[in-house]
């Protein structure tokens, strides 16, 4: 049941991504699912969909070289950190991840493809401040929506991830 929410909640971002770049709004959604994937179901999950995403992401978008790939496994890779290092439950704490994930998951790619120029640098970096931001505001409301729907699928939701990592280690 979790790959079948993980692989249709993938499609979805990767189809609102494609939509909101199409018009001219870069917000890395997939970023957030990975973190979320990795966080509550484990790395095996949120490194599974890795591949996928960027596959599907970039050549959707016209890219010829998956280089999502790099700020995806580090999406993964940061939940996992947050979920074994920071101890905190509160909602609020939650902008710290949802403004590092846009940028650590979208900077690399965007640095990439504007071919290193100083100008390309400087507009990838503008551009991830504001989705750091804009992730920040956005990123608990994510985490709900998600959340809302693995307890309705009767999956392991976010607050119990954290419970689980907590009875592992006693």
């Amino acid at each position: 049941m979790r790959f079948t929410f993980l692989f249709v909640c993938l499609i979805i971002a990767v189809v609102i991504q494609t939509a909101l770049r199409a018009i001219g709004i870069n917000f890395p959604l997939l970023p957030i699912l990975i973190f979320y994937a990795a966080y509550v179901y484990g790395p095996l999950f949120g490194f599974g969909l890795v591949l996928p995403a960027a596959f599907l992401l970039d050549f959707n978008g016209g890219w010829s070289h998956p280089w999502s790939i790099i700020g995806f496994l580090l999406a993964a890779a940061f939940a996992i950190f947050w979920l074994y290092r920071i101890e905190s439950d509160s909602l609020i704490f939650l902008a710290v991840p949802g403004f590092l994930l846009p940028v650590i998951g979208d900077l690399p790619q965007n640095i990439i493809a504007g071919d290193f120029s100083f100008s390309g640098i400087l507009e990838s970096c503008a551009d991830a401040l504001a989705n750091g931001i804009l992730g920040a505001v956005t990123f608990p409301f994510w985490i709900i929506v998600l959340d809302f729907f693995s307890k309705k699928l009767g999956l392991c939701t976010y607050g119990e991830a954290k419970e689980r990592v907590k009875k592992e280690k006693i």
